[in-house]
């Protein structure tokens, strides 16, 4: 039995190749689901509840714990975005001083790209539920 060793390489190389593109996408689509919304109570308890073993009486404990906190993170979250946003607008300031004029113009390009390619995913941190 002869191997035909091109045809091995060649299978090998192809597998790489897609095994690499393949969790190139996944973790793409992974990162963009975890920043598209902020963590859901509901299925919080439901973890805690496999995890735990929580009773009934529990859960509901848990859920009113969460639902009393609810308007706390969404002040520190829009606070934090706030602040997010401030720091970031002071670095791009900060580096587009120690920018020539034809270096300014580029950044503001690239800004915009990144802006653009970014547009379906949140600003900064995912909006409290």
């Amino acid at each position: 039995m002869k191997i035909a060793w091109k045809q091995v390489v060649a299978a090998l190389l192809v597998g790489c190749i897609l095994g690499v593109a393949g969790g190139a996408v996944l973790s793409r689509v992974a990162f963009r689901r975890m920043h598209r919304s902020a963590p859901d109570p509901e299925r919080m308890v439901k973890k805690l509840t496999f995890e735990l073993g929580l009773d009934a009486q529990q859960q509901a404990g848990i859920r009113k714990i969460m639902e009393s906190r609810r308007d706390s993170f969404k002040a520190m979250h829009k606070a934090a975005n706030a602040k997010f946003q401030e720091l970031r607008t002071a670095m791009d300031a900060d580096i587009e001083r120690l920018l020539k004029p034809e270096q300014q113009q580029k950044f503001r390009e690239l800004q915009a790209r990144w802006e653009a390619r970014h547009k379906d995913m949140p600003k900064y941190l995912p909006e409290p539920r």
